[in-house]
């Protein structure tokens, strides 16, 4: 579900799994969140500039809510970055700024950060090194203090509180980062997209009505990324589509997590109070509409997607008025026995979600209802 605002709209978070793995992906999607807003106020404080960040609109739209390093790095001089950049390149990231050690890394690594793109990326991935690590920081509080804006530090705190209960209660003794095999096969990315090595995603899976589509798009996806993807976006149409299906319940408990199941019925209810207090008869997506899709994150046995997606929509009131928005939503799938199941909704994480990425262009779908 999605939440308008001005001219676009933001998906909602939803509660975690209780299995362990479930945990540890929202946990680690949240993490990435919370860098991203870190990463940008470290570079404005930089500039002598850094005001408070701006808070992100959660919901469905219209809106609805529901809720997330001994310094042996050295880092070139400015004057020699900026010779680097200046003849076309850019240096390759340190992914261990700061040392291998998360609690004492993070700080020097903030010193030790250049002022400029890949100084930020350095600086974000030890602060995900500390956020993850545990047993929890106890200097906590003092690092935010000086890494996080004033904004963060208190939700930051209440975020780590929570991933160190909970990887208590679920048996685990100590978390970090992975150390990658890279004998292994790189995950598949949209990138193959571009380059015509996958199929066209299909816009229209299930047919075109919303209510009838969800059950049998859900049997007929493709254990793949092109699949999770025909899927997402015929979830999405049933979401926005208004009145509300009456079968929600039952179709939730066909394609979605037991976790999403009740937050989604609530949304739902949301989005139908809201559309019917506006005047508005009837709502879906918008026909011929040019959705498109991007993979943002998905694990390396191909059992796991981060999508967003971006699917217009439009909306009728009483008078015949027709009210058109484009709207985006970031959706998790997992595979589960040999078909996708929604798992959750996640906040927009950029603060244009509809802007490219070159590392995860968006693909437009085919076929669109």
């Amino acid at each position: 579900m999605a939440t308008r605002t001005p001219d676009r709209e933001a998906a909602r978070v939803t509660q975690p799994r209780p299995a362990s793995r479930r945990v540890l992906l929202w946990i680690a999607i949240g993490v990435l969140a919370l860098v991203a807003a870190v990463a940008v106020y470290w570079a404005l404080a930089r500039g002598g500039a850094a005001p408070t960040p701006p808070a992100v609109t959660i919901g469905s739209a219209p809106s609805t809510a529901s809720s997330v390093s001994s310094d042996t790095s050295a880092t070139e001089p400015t004057s020699q970055v900026t010779q680097t950049v200046a003849a076309g390149g850019t240096r390759p990231a340190n992914g261990c700024l700061g040392g291998p050690g998360p609690y004492e890394a993070v700080l020097p690594a903030q010193l030790a950060a250049t002022p400029d793109q890949v100084g930020a990326a350095e600086f974000a991935l030890t602060f995900a090194r500390w956020t993850i690590a545990y047993p929890i920081d106890p200097n906590a509080p003092a690092v935010l203090a000086q890494v996080a804006a004033p904004g963060y530090q208190a939700a930051a705190l209440k975020g780590l509180d929570e991933y160190g209960r909970t990887l208590s209660a679920a048996g685990y003794t100590t978390a970090g980062t992975t150390i990658t095999d890279t004998s292994a096969p790189a995950p598949t990315t949209n990138a193959a997209a571009t380059a015509g090595q996958v199929r066209p995603a299909n816009g229209c899976l299930g047919g075109p009505d919303p209510y009838e589509a969800v059950l049998p798009a859900q049997l007929a996806a493709t254990p793949d990324q092109v699949g999770a993807a025909e899927f997402a976006l015929t979830f999405a149409r049933w979401t926005i589509a208004y009145p509300i299906d009456p079968t929600a319940p039952a179709v939730l408990a066909q394609v979605a997590a037991p976790s999403f199941q009740a937050p989604a019925l609530d949304s739902l209810d949301q989005y139908g109070r809201t559309l019917s207090a506006s005047g508005y008869t009837s709502a879906g997506a918008t026909p011929g509409g040019a959705n498109q899709y991007r993979t943002r994150g998905v694990n390396r046995e191909q059992t796991s997607v981060t999508l967003d997606l971006i699917v217009y929509r439009q909306s009728t009131k009483t008078s015949g008025q027709v009210d058109a928005v484009r709207g985006f939503t970031t959706l998790t799938l997992d595979l589960v026995e040999g078909h996708w199941q929604i798992l959750g909704s996640l906040p927009a994480m950029d603060s244009d979600p509809f802007a490219p990425r070159s590392d995860a262009p968006w693909v437009p779908y085919v076929g669109t209802c």
